[in-house]
């Protein structure tokens, strides 16, 4: 294992090509990268030509969130990493999820490779990046999103991305150079498993897309160091400056000036999630239309109930002192038919409770409670209010 702190800074005078599974490196001779710093993600090491390069760091998906009962039991997800151990070079340094540390030492898995440890903290918050930590990673919707993330954090003097066509929107849920190759032999048990169980839809996708564009604007912005070397020409990736493979790897045109004229190219687009880049000018927007909206609710001769106990939930109870308010939350198990004004009862009690609203505060969960309300509590969208 090596301690993350000692590689970080460590590639600064190094570039790296970081290769995705998208069907456009079908296009490309990645035997040109012979020699180069290169860095893989998930299944990609299935590849054929891949074997024989020698790859520098592979990145990989946090393998106990595919333990699912519907999805991958512990035994497959094992086999696949066995397979991946046994293709990999040596000298190959792995980044994996702390989460999967457990699973790495029952198995005694990796045992011959260095292994990152990376932490995925809470999802990224939409703002530009002020610094990069292993153990602050924020959430990523895409593996290349955690592989620049790497890549950034060793301060690569250039990242350039091959691969990355993030056009499933188009071809699919998913769309990769071969299917078979990069999937292996593991296939959920379930052919609906992505919609039923995960509900990804092209509405989820387009989402997800958008997500991770917003993203690499971000990352981009960090050194402005990331130059997209996909061979399509119409990639949906263009929010990076673009530059031709073959005169890069090739060397017909020297390095420096195909940097200097592919940002002079670049047509930059500020992402509209960057109007407000102070966390105290978002939160004070946020506060005033809550305390606008609680102000308001409280004028009105109603019951409410108020879904969560944290700290947002007891600010708005603070401000509702004339109303009939009271508590639930998934932690609580008191049940009962009599309610107390102020007190933390089972959501699973609602039923038992007169009210005429139910306020969530708990602040980016919001969807998921609704969706608990309306399904399991059978209660009215109309009497859901969220701030």
């Amino acid at each position: 294992m090596i301690n993350s702190n000692k590689i970080k800074d460590s590639e600064l005078e190094n570039d790296c090509y970081i290769i995705a599974p998208g069907p456009s490196i079908n296009q490309q001779d990645l035997t040109l990268l012979k020699g180069k710093n290169i860095m893989t993600i998930g299944g990609m090491y299935r590849h054929d030509i891949i074997q024989s390069l020698a790859i520098k760091y592979h990145i990989l998906h946090k393998q106990t969130h595919h333990i699912l009962p519907d999805f991958y039991t512990e035994k497959e997800v094992v086999k696949n990493l066995k397979e991946l151990e046994k293709l990999l070079n040596r000298n190959t340094i792995l980044i994996a999820d702390i989460e999967d540390k457990e699973l790495f030492m029952k198995y005694f898995l990796f045992t011959n490779n260095e292994i990152i440890w990376r932490k995925y903290s809470t999802p990224w918050d939409g703002f530009y990046f002020k610094d990069i930590d292993l153990e602050k990673t924020p959430a990523a919707r895409f593996l290349t999103e955690s592989a620049i993330y790497v890549a950034l954090y060793l301060n690569f003097k250039n990242i350039f991305l091959l691969g990355m066509d993030m056009d499933s929107i188009c071809n699919g849920i998913e769309s990769y150079y071969d299917r078979k190759k990069v999937m292996g032999n593991i296939k959920p048990k379930k052919k609906n498993y992505y919609l039923k169980a995960r509900k990804w839809d092209i509405e989820f996708k387009l989402e997800q897309t958008r997500y991770s564009v917003v993203k690499l604007k971000a990352l981009y912005e960090f050194k402005k160091n990331i130059f997209n070397l996909n061979a399509n020409a119409n990639t949906h990736i263009d929010v990076l400056p673009k530059i031709n493979y073959e005169d890069l790897v090739l060397k017909k045109k020297k390095k420096k000036k195909l940097i200097k004229n592919s940002k002079k190219d670049f047509i930059e687009v500020a992402s509209r999630n960057f109007e407000v880049r102070d966390y105290r000018l978002l939160f004070s927007k946020f506060f005033s239309h809550a305390y606008n909206k609680v102000n308001e609710l409280n004028k009105r001769n109603s019951k409410y109930i108020i879904y969560g106990n944290g700290s947002f939930g007891q600010m708005i109870y603070s401000f509702m002192q004339d109303s009939d308010v009271a508590f639930v939350d998934s932690s609580s198990d008191n049940m009962s038919n009599n309610i107390e004004i102020g007190q933390v009862y089972s959501n699973m009690n609602i039923k038992n409770m007169e009210y005429d609203y139910i306020l969530i505060s708990v602040l980016g969960r919001e969807q998921e409670i609704m969706e608990f309300l309306i399904n399991e509590i059978k209660v009215n969208k109309k009497r859901i209010i969220i701030f």
